[in-house]
């Protein structure tokens, strides 16, 4: 889903009523963006990731941004939280994840957590990057260990120490 012209003209005049943020510039197509943003050297780019043709517009866009201005801070504020696009845009250089029905009720708020170096989210976002580190990792199969390796764990579970396993244990 793209932001409407209605957003887009709300959010602009949000950021304009809060003390000490301007709003430079929008843009309703990636190109656009990715062309001017660097030659702006705004200090914060609200991005949507339906910004162009696909749903990862927004995240090629700060991609392209982000090889020509390291530092840029980004906000993503959109409708999407499909998993994938939420750790696409994350992986991509978002510094905050924002869904458009928190918006109007987390905007200077959040603006000023990220200026001063957070990264805030929407609630249901960041269930979602809590849960990811729950996941248990996956796995290429079930560990092996040779013979020599069971040998040693034996005795160790039998509760020999080391210094009365010189004679029974030889290191190769």
């Amino acid at each position: 889903m793209k932001t409407t012209p209605f957003f887009q003209q709300w959010l602009i005049d949000e950021v304009n009523s809060i003390e000490g943020f301007v709003c430079q510039a929008s843009f309703s197509e990636s190109a656009l963006a990715i062309h001017d943003i660097p030659q702006l050297n705004p200090d914060l780019v609200l991005v949507d990731l339906g910004l162009g043709d696909s749903n990862l517009g927004g995240v090629r866009c700060m991609l392209h941004i982000k090889l020509l201005l390291p530092e840029m801070k980004f906000m993503v504020i959109t409708s999407h939280s499909d998993d994938e696009l939420v750790f696409e845009a994350l992986k991509s250089g978002a510094n905050a994840y924002m869904l458009k029905s928190d918006v109007p009720f987390r905007l200077p708020d959040a603006l000023a957590e990220i200026m001063e170096g957070g990264a805030p989210m929407s609630p249901e976002i960041a269930l979602k990057v809590i849960r990811s580190f729950h996941q248990p990792p996956e796995s290429s199969g079930t560990p092996t260990i040779d013979t020599r390796e069971a040998q040693i764990l034996g005795l160790i579970a039998k509760g020999f120490l080391n210094k009365e396993n010189q004679g029974t244990i030889r290191y190769q």
